[in-house]
């Protein structure tokens, strides 16, 4: 049975939500210190990132810099939590060189000890996200 209510939504929440915002500050907290995050695809932001500092500064930072401070979580469309597994849909926005993204994404995250020790991202619209950070 999928547990909505458990505090790994909040954790998953507050991620990615800080993704938004630039995740710096998430290390040891919310994130393990050595998180593995995979974010899919042959663009800039393409990649696996290990430990903290790559994550919020190779990819996170990354993001918010590319788009000039416009990406942002802009509806959640839920988390379900089972154990230690959470999954996150929500719709990310982002301008970059005149363009507009409007992105579907699904995160699957590994909470281990109450950190996220693993994330895994999948766009719905793969080509155009890699158009877009390209």
């Amino acid at each position: 049975m999928l547990d909505t209510s458990h505090a790994g939504d909040a954790i998953v929440r507050r991620a990615i939500d800080e993704l938004s915002a630039g995740g710096r500050g998430l290390c040891g907290t919310i994130l393990a210190t050595d998180v593995r995050w995979h974010e899919p695809g042959r663009s800039l932001v393409a990649g696996d990132y290990q430990g903290c500092d790559e994550v919020e500064g190779s990819l996170f930072t990354r993001l918010r810099e590319l788009s000039d401070g416009t990406f942002a979580v802009v509806a959640w469309e839920g988390v379900s939590v089972d154990g230690g597994r959470a999954v996150a849909m929500y719709v990310v926005r982002a301008t970059r060189a005149g363009r507009d993204l409007l992105s579907r994404d699904v995160c699957i995250v590994e909470i281990r000890d109450g950190a996220i020790a693993e994330a895994q991202v999948y766009h719905a619209d793969q080509h155009a996200w890699d158009r877009f950070w390209s």
